[in-house]
């Protein structure tokens, strides 16, 4: 029963042990994300800003471009009207007014 127990003793040191390295490579990771984060801040900040330019400059040429596209579609939909009246009129008359 003694061995068991110092088997046991040796386990938890073993353990305690690794718990503690554990930890110090733990607070080193996190030292080390520490220094990385800081020092990347100022970094980020513009990246973002030109991602930013980069979105509103798209958004304004879709903008620009469905603007153009609605125009010519309503021009083209206004003459084919237009037209259809004007050959309704044309060949059939004034059709059926009442």
């Amino acid at each position: 029963m003694e061995t068991i127990a110092t088997l046991r003793d040796v386990a938890v040191i073993i353990i305690a042990l690794l718990d503690f390295i554990l930890l110090a490579a733990l607070a080193v990771a996190a030292f080390i994300a520490m220094r990385l984060l800081s020092s990347g801040i100022g970094k980020v900040t513009p990246m973002l800003d030109k991602a930013d330019d980069a979105a509103q400059a798209v958004q304004a040429r879709t903008d620009a471009l469905a603007g153009k596209a609605a125009r010519a579609a309503i021009a083209a939909s206004a003459w084919g009207a237009g037209a259809q009246r004007f050959l309704e009129v044309f060949f059939g008359g004034l059709g059926d007014r009442r």
